[in-house]
């Protein structure tokens, strides 16, 4: 993504949105993802990013205290300094696969379901299926009329590459491809064009050609060109692996989720509205927050990569924390 002089906002949520007190079944993290995602949709959110929280917290940080905002002393990172230093992915929790899917899910057309996600995470979405589209998502509805689709570039087949006379391995596949899944009897074939295969794009169905979807979209009223789903392991990786070309040029913080401390990053100045910025929220509990900076070997404490914070009502929900974050975004913007 390049760089942009209208304001767009990224949020980020921790996994512990479905924690079996927020949450003790399926279908009550359908609801939960449900309503982030109509949020996201409502103000045009860019990114939907899934903070994956450790259950255990290493001895060796656990009795370390966070660190006081003092002047500016925000943490910047760098990709070769995170790569360099950050250790060996683990696995990722349930929790953060399912908010994930179903947070993927409720941007993604009937027609590419099935071969968006895979048979097992298709049964996390028993649920989603029986709510309703979200109605400023144009893709979503039944339209097999309009200019525009959702598409998914897949390989029409693989033929046998050969190398100065040689054979190469059978595993080398195509990587690139100009046939697109729109949904229809066959493939869209792309006119001079090849894209990544599996990638989801937005095609021009008349030009036969992959599209923004802002351009696309945002010529209808009450239109959305959807989110991006993005898992992260780390704070710092929430940083490093942006879409954003330039980075976020603020992040604040909404303490939701939180039934004991209610004075969590009172020091932290408040949320100032800009008309052109790439904003991060990262909306969820203060400690959870904390508990993933601990992890980390890029940043002492979740306070070194805050700007500003956005307050809400005490011990509000994640869920319900993103609507008001996000209104109140809207509200004070320029846009």
């Amino acid at each position: 993504m390049t760089k942009t002089d209208r304001f767009q906002a990224s949020i980020c949520i921790p996994s512990t949105a479905l924690r079996h007190c927020n949450a003790t079944n399926l279908s009550q993290a359908t609801n939960i993802a449900y309503q982030i995602a109509r949020a996201a949709s409502i103000y045009n959110v860019m990114e939907v990013i899934v903070l994956d929280i450790p259950h255990q917290v290493p001895r060796s940080k656990s009795k370390e205290q966070a660190p006081a905002l003092q002047g500016n002393q925000k943490k910047f990172f760098s990709s070769k300094e995170y790569e360099e230093e950050t250790e060996q992915k683990s696995d990722k929790s349930r929790d953060a696969v399912i908010l994930a899917t179903l947070l993927q899910y409720f941007v993604t057309p009937p027609y590419l379901v099935k071969h968006v996600f895979k048979p097992s995470d298709r049964a996390f979405l028993k649920h989603a299926a029986k709510l309703p589209k979200i109605t400023t998502l144009p893709f979503m509805t039944a339209n097999t009329i309009g200019r525009f689709k959702e598409g998914l570039a897949i390989p029409k087949h693989t033929p046998k590459v050969h190398k100065k006379g040689k054979k190469l391995s059978a595993q080398k596949k195509l990587k690139v491809t100009k046939f697109v899944n729109v949904g229809s009897a066959k493939p869209l074939t792309l006119n001079e064009q090849e894209v990544p295969v599996h990638v989801r794009v937005t095609v021009d169905t008349l030009q036969k050609k992959v599209v923004s979807p802002h351009e696309a979209y945002n010529h209808g009223g009450n239109s959305s060109p959807g989110y991006l789903v993005r898992y992260a392991q780390s704070i710092s990786s929430v940083y490093t692996e942006s879409c954003v070309t330039d980075g976020y040029t603020q992040t604040a913080i909404v303490d939701a989720d939180n039934y004991f401390l209610k004075d969590c990053g009172q020091e932290i100045p408040m949320y100032q509205p800009k008309k052109a910025e790439s904003l991060l929220l990262l909306i969820g509990n203060w400690q959870d927050f904390e508990r993933n900076a601990v992890h980390d070997p890029n940043v002492s404490s979740v306070v070194d990569v805050i700007d500003s914070r956005i307050p809400v009502p005490y011990a509000t929900r994640i869920e319900d924390a993103a609507l008001i974050s996000l209104t109140k975004m809207f509200d004070n913007t320029d846009r």
